[in-house]
């Protein structure tokens, strides 16, 4: 759930801050007083088209900051993959785009890829307007939701937990295998340069001569 949201420089708003509290929450207002603003600032900050016209008038950049509450476990296992730590079961999302044309995304402390700010926000939030929805058309999110329907979302976790496990190994076991391939394959080189070398019964001195030979046959037709 959205807990607060701040937006700098975004297209027509020069600063604003909106804590939002528990419940059903709206924004109302005459045609022109920001609404839809408010409602792109969000769409960008969860990894939204980007552009410099949203940068506002005589600034250099754009900054949109959300602090969402974690519920959700698997959001949590995201986070916990990554290495991104949660305090107080809230996270702060930030992106910025620049007068250059780039853009910059954090969650947390941590700096990620768009792509990244686009799969953690559909464990956050859904935008519905016309023609445009976000988890609810993708497939990869229709199993997450018939588990919470049937109440299973427990087993779930751990039986993927377990499934994690089983990959683990596997990747060890074939990690093993391949290794002892290589060393075998090392040890059959080996021992066939070896093998050459003893079959050329080379002798001391034997390439400084060998060296002396190639250069007096290299001038025979001046020595003649």
């Amino acid at each position: 759930m959205l807990e607060e949201l701040d937006v700098k420089n975004f297209a027509l708003i020069d600063s604003a801050h909106i804590d939002l509290k528990n419940g059903f929450t709206v924004l109302s207002g005459e045609t022109g007083a920001g609404k839809s603003i408010l409602i792109g600032s969000l769409v960008f900050l969860l990894g939204g088209k980007s552009g410099m016209e949203l940068i506002r008038s005589g600034c250099h950049e754009a900054l949109v900051a959300g602090t969402f509450s974690v519920e959700s476990q698997a959001a949590r296992d995201w986070l916990s993959d990554r290495g991104i730590e949660i305090e107080e079961n809230s996270i702060m999302l930030r992106r910025v785009i620049r007068d250059t044309g780039k853009t910059s995304s954090w969650i947390g402390s941590v700096p990620v890829t768009k792509a990244d700010v686009v799969d953690f926000a559909s464990y956050l939030v859904d935008i519905h307007g016309q023609h445009e929805q976000q988890s609810l058309m993708k497939i990869s999110e229709h199993r997450r939701y018939l588990d919470i329907y049937a109440g299973i979302t427990d087993e779930v976790s751990a039986f993927s937990d377990l499934y994690n496990q089983l990959v683990s190994k596997r990747r060890a076991m074939d990690h093993f295998y391949s290794t002892e391939a290589e060393r075998k394959h090392k040890v059959e080189m080996l021992t066939f340069a070896v093998n050459e070398i003893d079959d050329a019964r080379l002798k001391p001195n034997e390439d400084t001569e060998l060296e002396s030979e190639e250069n007096r046959l290299a001038s025979f037709e001046k020595l003649y």
